[in-house]
This record gives C-alpha cells, sequence and structure tokens, in this order.
C-alpha cells in the first residue's frame, strides 16, 4: 500500500461514467423530498386533489405552525440533504436542473426562516416567562407577521412541489444528464 502511495498507478478499467449512474443516485432523494409529509401541512383534500388552504389569517397560521412547525422543519433537513446531493452534480445537467435547485434552496431557506422564528420565540418565551404576548404586543404581532409572510412564501413553493406534472418533470431531468465526452481508455 505505501508503495503504491508513493506512486500510484490509475487505471481506467472497470470504471463506469458517472452520468450513467446520477439517476440511481439523485432519484432516491428526490422521493424522499417530495414523499416528505411536510408538503402536506396547511392542506386539505378534495376528490383525490390536494388543495392548499388559501384563506388562512395570521392567527390561524400562527396557531398551525405552533402546533406543527416540528413537520416543517423536518421537510427543511430533507431538502438539505436533497440540495446538497443535488449540488455536487449540478456540472451534469442544464439549467432547467439549476432552476430546481434554486427552489429547493429557496425552500430550505424560507423554511429555516420559520424554524428561526420558533426558537426566537422559545427564547423570548423562557426569558419572559408569563404573559410573553401581553407584556410585548408590538413585537408578538411583528413574529406573526413574519410568520405569515414566510408561509406565503411556503405555500408558493409548495403549490409547485405538491403537483405530480413538478415531480415527474425533475424525474425527466435527472434521468436525461448532459452528455459529456468520452474518456480515452
Amino acid at each position: 500500500m505505501e508503495k503504491w502511495l508513493d506512486k500510484p498507478k490509475f487505471s481506467t478499467k472497470n470504471t463506469v461514467q458517472i452520468t450513467n449512474k446520477l439517476d440511481v443516485l439523485l432519484l432516491s432523494s428526490i422521493n424522499k423530498l417530495f414523499s416528505h409529509s411536510g408538503w402536506q401541512l396547511g392542506t386539505k383534500y378534495l376528490e383525490n386533489q390536494t388543495n392548499i388552504y388559501d384563506n388562512l389569517t395570521v392567527e390561524m397560521v400562527d396557531d398551525l405552525l405552533d402546533q406543527k412547525g416540528y413537520v416543517l422543519h423536518d421537510l427543511r433537513k430533507e431538502a438539505k440533504r436533497c440540495r446538497y446531493q443535488m449540488e455536487l452534480f449540478r456540472q451534469f445537467y442544464d439549467h432547467k436542473y439549476q432552476q430546481y435547485l434554486k427552489e429547493i434552496k429557496s425552500l430550505q431557506t424560507i423554511l429555516g426562516d420559520l424554524q428561526d422564528n420558533d426558537v426566537f420565540i422559545i427564547i423570548l418565551k423562557e426569558k419572559i416567562p408569563k404573559y410573553f404576548p401581553e407584556k410585548m404586543p408590538f413585537l408578538t404581532q411583528k413574529i406573526k407577521d413574519e410568520r405569515y409572510q414566510k408561509w406565503q412564501q411556503w405555500q408558493n413553493l409548495q403549490t409547485k412541489f405538491l403537483l405530480n406534472s413538478t415531480y415527474q418533470d425533475l424525474c425527466q431531468v435527472i434521468n436525461n444528464p448532459l452528455l459529456l465526452p468520452e474518456t480515452e481508455n
């Protein structure tokens, strides 16, 4: 082993072009992201269709995030894993792939902002244990408004990513990497 490390020799025999395996590597990550239960938060079902609740008030969103925000935090972690996996292979794909990567990054950022708000609220409640909202009504409303704004941004991406056509299109993109020149053997 030490001799080889001093003068390594590489062989192209038995090598597999990475483009032949990209779909296997990436589709697993994509499937985990798209099948995550967090996508369903704030939706209802009508005749086998998922519809986004579009008439939630600031208070309703605030209550929903207080009760189920952890689900979105978990979705964020899945988006992060998927994004990092996709970034490893971005040079093998065209602009459409880059756009999906950008949207997943945006998803991760929005969900991260929601989580940051949750952590901020927890810290404030620890420091001001009793009657937090009543003691700081202006700050409380600002936090609720920020959460609501981020929720609306989340719903824009949620609407797109809940479409079957989005999943199918991304899978199609992943199954068609750019052709790379053959390496000499």
